[in-house]
């Protein structure tokens, strides 16, 4: 079987990430070297980015006019969204008029607001559309295993400390949904702070309680470098995620000798979390969500998409 994919978007996400490398990080490359995925079509509204790409693999079907695609395309399987995130709905309102996708795809985070959240799910409702927001994390053996592993020891509780630079409304989307996956639905927002700096970027702090972990979100200050780090700890173990998401490292506790009954973390692997092909394992899920017309669990679907945009605006309300 032979899915068709119609992809919106050939920026960074959509296309550029791994123009230049050997990793599978962007929905273009990863569609192309898939042989169960087929291309319909790439579109971007610049004419640069489409001729970068045209030039990149050879391909004829990339378009920068939508009325372009309605003539050369008739229908398709898979549609993926991976324009800017403003600009989702009437994306998806443009080529769901003309195609009549049964899975739709939309990059993180659904959408800039709850409302227009809310409308691409009543729009996909009514078309009978499988909608999911691409939480790449949620499809990585190592973060799934990490899920398991945490859910299989509900007694234990965790301190967990992220800290993110960038725009929370951004970047802090993909730390918000970690948290809900991994911990399941926060039970209440303990404190929180936010602010709108310079170039439109909001900064949000908060304190966040979950069933069995209480969750920290720590933004930098740094405009020039980009880190994220996410800590877990509890009183016999320590994970470190960082370089957002590359790096994973275990630890136990063992004996301070330095410090009187005391006891200290001690690093006990570095786990090779498979970050850079992470598309690879999104298109994994994708394929058995449509060959099977299921949602596979770990997959972000419309529902916990909307509660991730709602809860991000009581932090920053």
């Amino acid at each position: 079987m032979t899915i068709k994919v119609g992809l919106i978007g050939l920026g960074k996400i959509g296309a550029t990430y791994d123009l230049h490398n050997g990793n599978l990080v962007s929905h273009l490359k990863t569609i192309l070297s898939d042989e169960r995925f087929k291309l319909e079509f790439g579109y971007d509204p610049s004419l640069t980015q489409c001729n970068e790409v045209k030039k990149k693999y050879g391909l004829v079907n990339i378009y920068n006019e939508v009325s372009d695609i309605k003539k050369a395309c008739k229908d398709i399987d898979i549609l993926v969204v991976a324009s800017p995130t403003d600009s989702h709905l009437n994306s998806i309102e443009t080529f769901t008029n003309f195609l009549n996708p049964k899975i739709l795809v939309c990059e993180k985070p659904i959408a800039g607001n709850l409302k227009d959240s809310q409308k691409i799910k009543s729009l996909c409702d009514e078309k009978d559309i499988l909608l999911f927001c691409n939480f790449m994390r949620r499809s990585l053996p190592e973060f799934i295993n990490l899920k398991k592993n945490i859910n299989d020891s509900s007694d234990i509780f965790y301190d967990v400390i992220i800290k993110y630079s960038g725009c929370f409304k951004n970047n802090g989307a993909h730390f918000i949904d970690f948290l809900n996956f991994v911990f399941g639905k926060p039970i209440r927002i303990i404190s929180k702070y936010s602010e709108v700096c310079k170039r439109n970027l909001t900064r949000a702090r908060a304190s966040i309680e979950y069933k069995n972990a209480v969750c920290t979100l720590v933004p930098l200050k740094s405009d020039k470098v980009t880190d994220h780090e996410i800590q877990i700890l509890s009183d016999n173990s320590k994970i470190i995620i960082a370089r957002a998401g590359r790096s994973m490292q275990t630890f136990l506790i063992s004996n301070d000798y330095d410090f009187l009954d005391s006891k200290e973390y001690v690093k006990t692997k570095d786990i090779d979390t498979n970050y850079l092909m992470f598309q690879k394992h999104v298109y994994n899920d994708l394929y058995n969500a449509y060959t099977s017309n299921t949602i596979p669990y770990n997959l972000c679907d419309g529902d916990e998409a909307i509660f991730n945009v709602q809860f991000m605006e009581k932090i920053t309300k």
